[in-house]
């Protein structure tokens, strides 16, 4: 892997919502530019140092917690991922305000 200084963000180290796993995989996509663009689980699971099956359930969670977005091929049976998007959460300020209409 190209960078091994992984940085995760106070408030979601902070979280009680989230999995172990969960803020390990969270770090690696914020950090690791080239990892959302063609998702393999099984590298991925590799490089964070867990099981395949728990990077599966790391990236549902981290869908729940509206952290991560993914693209997914519209097949019925066999859905795979085509692309991570990771969603920057509103921090200071700005979070809690809304615009106002006029």
């Amino acid at each position: 892997m190209k960078n091994d200084n992984w940085k995760l963000p106070a408030e979601i180290a902070g979280s009680t919502k989230l999995t172990g796993n969960e803020k390990i995989l969270y770090a690696y996509l914020l950090t690791d530019r080239a990892a959302p663009a063609g998702p393999n689980t099984q590298a991925v699971a590799e490089i964070c140092g867990v099981d395949k099956t728990t990077t599966l359930l790391s990236i549902k969670g981290l869908e729940r917690a509206k952290l991560i977005k993914v693209t997914r091929t519209k097949a019925r049976k066999l859905k795979r991922m085509l692309k991570i998007e990771v969603l920057r959460k509103k921090t200071g300020r700005s979070a809690g305000r809304k615009k106002k209409r006029k």
